[in-house]
């Protein structure tokens, strides 16, 4: 997971890997949500 704070919004990435049994696997995301300020709940991002 990898997450961006700001004063204004809190995001995060899910990153998932293809393979692990070995180097060289290909990481990507799978999901992003952020979080306004003033807002409630997630927001796909």
């Amino acid at each position: 997971m990898r997450c961006e704070l700001t004063p204004e919004t809190a995001k995060a990435d899910f990153e998932v890997i293809d393979f692990v049994e070995k180097p060289g696997g290909t990481v990507s995301t799978a999901a992003s949500f952020r979080i306004e300020n003033g807002r409630p709940g997630l927001v796909p991002a």
